[in-house]
């Protein structure tokens, strides 16, 4: 029990050191940098930076090149993407086929989903030329 009460003695006092030891450094260091900013004299500034939206500072002949890489990076994801729609579409129809009039198996309904949501991707690439 004694030392109990000799640590909740020295306790705060080893707090008040470490405090102060923590403060001190800062304080110098703000101190000196307020010395620093005001023998500097006024702040320099940086030159204007010339942004423009909506235009490119690229040459055109560049710009007309990115566009084909582009172009053909489109066709061809549109190219893969219509033969696994393809394929989709092939699995259903057997599928069906299979299943006659009875009830769809859950497989079926998850391909299914799967074409529609390539179709509406093949669909988005086509209208706005796979940007």
């Amino acid at each position: 029990m004694n030392r109990r009460r000799e640590h909740a003695q020295t306790r705060p006092a080893e707090c008040r050191r470490a405090r102060a030891a923590g403060v001190l450094p800062l304080a110098v260091l703000l101190l000196a940098l307020a010395a620093v900013s005001q023998q500097s004299g006024p702040p320099t500034l940086l030159p204007p930076m010339h942004v423009t939206f909506g235009q490119s500072r690229l040459p055109q002949s560049m710009l007309d090149r990115m566009a084909r890489q582009r172009a053909r990076r489109n066709q061809a994801k549109i190219r893969q993407e219509t033969r696994q729609l393809l394929r989709l579409s092939e699995q259903v129809q057997k599928q069906l086929a299979r299943a006659g009039n009875g009830v769809l198996p859950a497989a079926v309904l998850k391909q299914l989903a799967a074409i529609e949501k390539l179709a509406h991707k093949i669909r988005d690439r086509l209208r706005d030329g796979g940007r």
